[in-house]
This record gives structure tokens, sequence and C-alpha cells, in this order.
């Protein structure tokens, strides 16, 4: 190709190439190019380099473990031995990238990103929803995200979709893949694999809040293997879940019960199993430290603000920040127990209005309601205080059924509502 000829453009060839480079990402890049036939020109004549600059600052050093992610789907190895996937190490700086390519990590990156502001909120800091995790945070999740990625679309549902054959020859070859999946993870080195890990934990609580909040004819009677077939179906089927895209299950076809065995079964122990096959060398330490992704979080400091209880001895601490993750721990059908117990008609016609009670309201508002409700022993309770999941649950049980026969009986005057002589204003609905 010949190089570009001069033009009215403020700059000269290399100065356009050396601006190119500087883009932060591959959208920013199409903008400009298709700007100006001169800048044009310049990308056609020098797009292995602009690309690959642009892939780097899109992606940052997870560039390698993107890298291979991308070249294991495009080629097609899914089910293949560890030994026969591409290794980070084949991608050397100078790897070139085409447009194909750039396209399909740009879209990869994009589900990463929007994990890791999800991450960042529910570990790193629940006061915002925007990303608070530092340069090395967001590195090593990452890192671990395209990683765990690269398992789950090598040895997951995806890689048996056009697998041919009977349904027992699909479960026979599922079942086989585990020792690959075990030879896949001892590849990687100790702190590596607790980053993925940690990964696998962080997508798991995604998954079964997702199956939680949005319940449909299959994760509502096999809600643990259906957060198994998200998890299992990778990171973009996982954020699409959490997002309101459940996908379609189809039991004939994915096996569920044989998703859920890998995670419950398979996963766990022997991610313990292969990190103890390690010792530092002579001379060598490893940092120990509560999290390998993150090197602090705000919780680690908070204290319940009841029981006073440790952060680091509960599940978690509560407030209005987060208060829609809580369902994961906090689920109503845990306190249908004790909703009864304090019914004096314990019929069946009252527990199915109960559960259509509190399925029909976004948990949001149900958690809000309840605490609107909530009764001189909790008075001095607020939105903003962080409080332990024993004491939200505390909270919860004792509130239940007042906000049961409040639900039950209240009846709408222009957004106030009329209980047993006392008016109260209608929440918003948050959820």
């Amino acid at each position: 190709m010949s190089k570009p000829s001069t033009s009215c453009f403020p700059f000269n060839a290399d100065l356009t190439d050396n601006l190119l480079t500087t883009l932060p990402d591959f959208q920013s890049l199409e903008n400009f190019v298709l700007s100006s036939k001169f800048v044009y020109d310049v990308f056609q004549y020098r797009s292995s380099s602009i690309f690959r600059a642009v892939a780097r600052n899109q992606i940052g050093s997870a560039l390698p473990q993107a890298l291979r992610l991308m070249k294991c789907i495009t080629g097609k190895l899914g089910l293949r031995p560890v030994e026969e996937l591409f290794q980070e190490a084949d991608f050397a700086p100078q790897y070139n990238v085409s447009p194909a390519e750039a396209r399909m990590l740009a879209d990869n990156a994009s589900v990463v990103k929007a994990l890791e502001d999800v991450f960042s909120w529910r570990g790193k800091d629940p006061r915002s929803k925007s990303n608070r995790l530092s340069d090395a945070e967001s590195l090593r999740f990452q890192q671990s995200m395209y990683r765990f990625w690269l398992l789950s679309a090598s040895y997951g549902p995806l890689a048996f979709e056009n697998q041919s054959g009977d349904q027992e020859s699909v479960r026979e070859n599922i079942w086989s893949s585990i020792a690959k999946e075990t030879l896949f993870l001892q590849s990687f080195g100790p702190l590596e694999l607790i980053g993925i890990g940690e990964v696998h934990s962080f997508l798991h609580d995604v998954a079964q809040w997702a199956t939680l909040v949005q319940p449909t004819a299959y994760t509502s009677k096999l809600r643990t293997p259906g957060c198994a077939y998200l998890l299992w179906g990778g990171p973009r089927m996982t954020l699409d879940a959490f997002l309101g895209r459940m996908p379609n299950f189809k039991a004939e076809d994915i096996q569920l019960p044989l998703w859920n065995a890998l995670t419950g079964t398979f996963y766990q122990p022997d991610i313990a199993s292969i990190t103890g096959r390690w010792s530092p060398a002579r001379g060598q330490s490893v940092r120990r430290r509560r999290s390998f992704i993150l090197d602090d979080c705000f919780l680690q400091s908070i204290h319940c603000n009841q029981c006073l209880a440790e952060y680091s001895r509960t599940e978690s601490m509560w407030s209005t920040y987060n208060w829609d993750y809580m369902i994961l721990y906090t689920h109503p059908s845990r306190f249908i127990e004790d909703f009864l117990k304090r019914e004096d008609k314990r019929t069946l016609d009252t527990v199915l209005s109960f559960a259509d009670m509190y399925e029909s309201t976004p948990y949001t508002q149900f958690v809000g309601e309840v605490f609107d409700l909530r009764s001189e022993v909790y008075k001095d309770w607020k939105r903003e205080d962080w409080v332990c999941t024993q004491c939200m649950r505390g909270l919860l049980s004792d509130t239940i059924n007042t906000w049961f026969r409040w639900r039950k009986d209240r009846k709408k005057i222009d957004g106030v509502v009329s209980y047993d002589g006392i008016s109260v204003r209608l929440l918003p609905r948050l959820g």
C-alpha cells in the first residue's frame, strides 16, 4: 500500500499515527479513522501497529489473557487438553491484532469491565456502584476473570453446543472433561489460582442473585443447577442474567444437574487441593492476605451498628446502599416458619398469599417497607447504618407479619395508606 498523501489535515502522517496509537479504545479509533480520508489512509498504511497499541490501551496489562481467550474461542479449541490451547506466553507485545479480533477483544473487555464494576460495589465499597478498584486490584481482577472465562469457554456448557450424539454420550463427555479442567487449573501458580477461585465465587454469587430476583420456570424448580449453568456458561451469560437477560433454559439440552455437580463437588475441592500442591521455594515468602484481588475494602473496618460484630465474622454488612444484594442471605422464603408461628390461620391459602405477596414485591422495596414498619424495638435503626446479616434477619423475622397484614389490608388514598388508623406514606418503587 502506498504512503498516504499530504492533505489539509493539521498533522503529517507520523504525528497522525502517533495520535492514533494514543486512543483509549477501539470505538474511539473507529470514530477518528472515519472522520477524515487522510486519517483513514494513515490507518490503512499502519493498521497493525495502531491496532496493537489501542488494544494495549483499552485492555492494559491483561492483554495476554484477553488474547488467549479470544484465540482459543475463534480457534474452536473447546474440550481440548491444556497443552493444545494457546498459552499466555504466546502473545508477545508485538502480536498483531486483526480488525475482527479487535472487535471481539473490545466486546469481551466490555463484559469484564461491567463485571468489575459489580465486583467493586459488592466487594470493595458497597456505598458506590462506580468502580473503586485501584490499578493493581483492577489488573488482578481482569487477569483472573479472563482466565476463568477461558476455563468455562473450554470446558463449560457452551463447549458442548455442537456436540453430536445422544444424551448419554454428551453426559459422558461432560464428566470426562473434569480431568482436563483439573490439568488446566494445574497450569497456574498458587496466587493465580486463588484469583480464579475468587472470581468463581463472585460469579457464583451474581448468578445466584439473578436466579433469585428473576425466577423462571426452570430456576424456580432448579435454582441451584440453574445458577451453576449460568456460572459455567461464562461471564457474558452471567452478566446478561444479572442485567435481566436470563437465557432460555432447556433441560433436555443442557444437563442442569451435571453443571450443579461440577460447581458443588468438583471446583471448590479441587481448587484447594491444587493450591496445596505448591509451596514457596526456600527464601521465598507468600504474603498472607484476606483476598488476592483486593488489597483492602471499606467494610473491613466496619462493625455491626447493633451487635458490634466484626465484618470478618459475618457474611456481610448491609445498609440501604446494598439491600438489593441481601436477598442472597435473607430471602423472604426463609421466614415462612416464623411467619406461621405468629399467624392464627395457618392455612395453605395464607402461605400462598404470603408467597405471592413477597414474590410480587421488588426485594429492595420489601426491605424498605419492613424497615418503615419496624417496631419500637428497632426504632433507633437508621437506613444508612451498617448491620450484619444476623441482625437484619432478626428485624425481618420480627416484622414480617406486620408487613404481611399491612400489605393485605392497605387502601391506597392519593399515595397514602391507612393501616390500623395510622397513615403511612407509600415508599417509592425501588426495585
